[in-house]
């Protein structure tokens, strides 16, 4: 058993992964991860997209009722992609516009596919919110030639409790 929002987030990367049931722009696999965002990506040209419990993870938990609990959840998801010369413009090397607006419109996708009432995989999670936090840092595309936008996605959660905490 794994903690409530591990469990949340790993739905999330299977709702992500699942290509029957997705129109994204562009493809990816996307990951589990307690991501540095800030770091470098090795890898030129790769997509990649991080599923990542936030560092406030459970912004509140309430006891409905003596048997049962509400978590309220935030995974946050980022988009990132390193781009190599051939997507530099020739004027000031700069990153193609273009490039910038294809990772902005699978920003934009990602965040729509989530406005939906229950994950597929884990449908004790109803959805509450879904929010774009960032639609890129200027600082990473001008210093590490690196798109980063990211979507925060909140769910509700009841849990049951253990009945009598099973103690006699």
């Amino acid at each position: 058993m794994a903690a409530v929002i591990v469990e949340v987030a790993n739905a999330v990367v299977s709702e992500l992964n699942d290509k029957t049931n997705n129109t994204f722009s562009q493809t990816f696999n996307a990951k589990r991860s307690w991501a540095d965002w800030s770091e470098k990506l090795e890898e030129e040209d790769k997509l990649s997209v991080d599923v990542v419990p936030t560092q406030r993870g459970y912004t509140e938990t309430d006891a409905t009722s003596r048997a049962s609990l509400e978590h309220t959840i935030q995974i946050d998801i980022g988009v990132r992609q390193r781009f190599g010369p051939t997507k530099q413009t020739t004027d000031k090397g700069r990153i193609d516009r273009v490039q910038i607006d294809g990772m902005v419109l699978l920003l934009q996708e990602i965040a729509e596919h989530f406005m939906v009432d229950r994950l597929a995989s884990y449908d004790s999670a109803r959805w509450e919110s879904t929010r774009i936090l960032g639609t890129y840092n200027k600082k990473m595309l001008r210093e590490l030639r690196q798109y980063f936008g990211f979507v925060r996605l909140q769910f509700e959660v009841d849990k049951d409790l253990p009945s009598e905490r099973d103690t006699v």
